[in-house]
């Protein structure tokens, strides 16, 4: 098996397992007894059970995973999409756009951690928005590369 099919099962693995937690979230949800049901405003704690764990967690922190989650999704189909060139040329504008776009993703994502683990004390939200960042960076300066391996080699195509 290819690595480039490796990478596009993986990549599938991953949305769908996203999709899953996104999905179970809101499944899982209880309302503590001393609260009325339903979120009564985004500061309302809510209880989320996950295996027998019940973890008491804010709506507003739940949107901006949502969010964070949704972008995380829309990267892996950037991937995806950038995957399907290496059959023919990878070396094309599309795919050094795309990366510059999966770096400023990287970058929102990045911000939106950096406030929730300011915001919430969290330092584990803090790590991953590093990790985030640092991905971003890749992704823009592996943009770069991409972008004068394609001037490269349209200078080369006009070469007899």
């Amino acid at each position: 098996m290819k690595v480039s099919n490796v990478l596009k099962v993986v990549l599938w693995l991953a949305m769908a397992a996203g999709l899953a937690v996104m999905i179970a979230i809101p499944v899982t949800m209880s309302h503590t007894p001393e609260q009325l049901p339903g979120i009564l405003s985004l500061d309302t704690p809510v209880t989320l059970t996950f295996f027998a764990n019940a973890y008491r967690v804010y709506p507003k922190g739940l949107a901006i995973l949502y969010v964070m989650g949704l972008l995380g999704l829309w990267i892996c189909a950037e991937l995806l999409v950038m995957l399907n060139t290496m059959k023919s040329d990878p070396f094309v504008s599309r795919n050094a756009k795309a990366l510059m776009r999966i770096g400023w993703v990287a970058m929102v994502v990045a911000s939106l951690a950096f406030w929730a683990g300011y915001r919430w004390r969290d330092s584990l939200m803090s790590l991953g928005a590093c990790t985030m960042l640092i991905l971003g960076l890749f992704a823009m300066t592996l943009s770069q590369l991409f972008r004068k391996a394609i001037q490269y080699k349209e200078e080369n195509d006009l070469t007899i």
